[in-house]
């Protein structure tokens, strides 16, 4: 008798647990974060932004740029983390409900490590690669 009462206080005890661990999901919307990491190969710097040299999934070398602009402010779109880890530099690109919403770079906080470099081209070669309103990465 008191292990048929003991079931029946813990199925009380979770059933009635239930709603609150469920979801809401009836006439809400849900914010949908997706994130996706990416290998570089290089990262190069010039006054209009970050050129990124990276790994496709695919297996190829891709690039990517990134305007100084996105680095400023506290509601920036782009972070760059300095650091010495061994998986360094790699990015991570966060979406929300499908779009783009910020990208964080975590790179070796020591410039002459090898996979710093400077971008070299003209102004007007340069500028034009910089105005981008959004990511354009290759999957």
């Amino acid at each position: 008798m008191k292990k048929i009462c003991f079931l029946l206080l813990i199925m009380v005890i979770f059933s009635a647990s239930i709603p609150v661990f469920a979801q809401e999901t009836s006439n809400s919307k849900i914010n949908e974060l997706y994130t996706k990491t990416f290998q570089v190969v290089k990262i190069y710097s010039n006054r209009f932004g970050y050129m990124l040299a990276y790994w496709t999934p695919g297996g190829k070398i891709a690039e990517m740029y990134i305007p100084l602009e996105w680095f400023e402010g506290a509601a920036s779109k782009a972070v760059l983390v300095y650091g010495k880890s061994a998986e360094l530099p790699y990015f991570a690109v966060t979406w929300k409900n499908g779009e783009f919403t910020n990208i964080t770079v975590y790179a070796y906080d020591n410039f002459s490590h090898p996979t710093w470099g400077i971008l070299k081209g003209t102004d007007d070669q340069l500028k034009s690669k910089f105005e981008v309103e959004n990511l354009n990465i290759q999957f």
